[in-house]
């Protein structure tokens, strides 16, 4: 008589019965898990819940809640490469293609502006910052500007500052100064080459010895 057929005898089950008795007991003492579908979003998973993917179908990307999506949650972009859901850089609010490509930046306690996929607390020379959170180019004639990009601080070669704006030359009663600005000139002088220097009173003196 065989083991079977003896535990057949004294436990009184069926063949099949006692199979399954044994499957069970062999499940609770570790020897087998049961395994269950994967979610359809899934390629595979891990488990313990359906949702737990380890990897996803093409065209889809792992996030890192473990969860297959089309569209990578904010502070993360589609890498391709890895078919993941990759952190953005710490300054990126949202990010494109790579981590370093902004779109956006992030709020935090002090104000960031995009310029060209950055972010950048100031905007670079050239460029002013906008209330939408962006760096936006100055006037060609400025080398700075503030607020509007016609509001020049300071001006491009060949150009001088005056009243905010830059020109090529400066208007009557101001001359061009080394520092890119145009001064006035000293008082009763239309026309001078800097604060000592009148033209137009040379014109009259020289006129009136005649």
């Amino acid at each position: 008589m065989s083991q079977w057929d003896l535990a057949v005898g004294l436990l009184g089950l069926s063949l099949p019965s006692l199979w399954a008795l044994w499957l069970q007991l062999a499940a609770q003492a570790g020897q087998f898990s049961e395994c269950h579908t994967c979610d359809a979003s899934c390629k595979t998973c891990f488990g313990p819940q359906a949702l737990d993917c380890s990897t996803c179908f093409k065209g889809n990307f792992l996030s890192q809640d473990s969860s297959c999506v089309v569209q990578c949650p904010s502070g993360s972009y589609t890498s391709s490469a890895t078919q993941l859901c990759e952190d953005c850089s710490p300054n990126c609010e949202s990010c494109m293609d790579t981590r370093d490509n902004c779109i956006s930046c992030s709020k935090g306690s002090y104000t960031l502006f995009l310029h060209q996929g950055r972010c950048w607390s100031t905007c670079p020379e050239g460029f002013f910052e906008t209330l939408e959170g962006a760096c936006e180019a100055c006037d060609v004639s400025c080398s700075s500007c503030d607020g509007i990009k016609t509001q020049c601080l300071s001006c491009a070669d060949g150009h001088y500052l005056e009243g905010g704006m830059c020109r090529l030359n400066c208007s009557l009663r101001s001359y061009p100064a080394d520092d890119g600005t145009c001064r006035r000139c000293p008082p009763h002088c239309d026309v001078c080459s800097d604060d000592r220097t009148c033209f137009s009173e040379l014109f009259t003196l020289w006129a009136g010895t005649f």
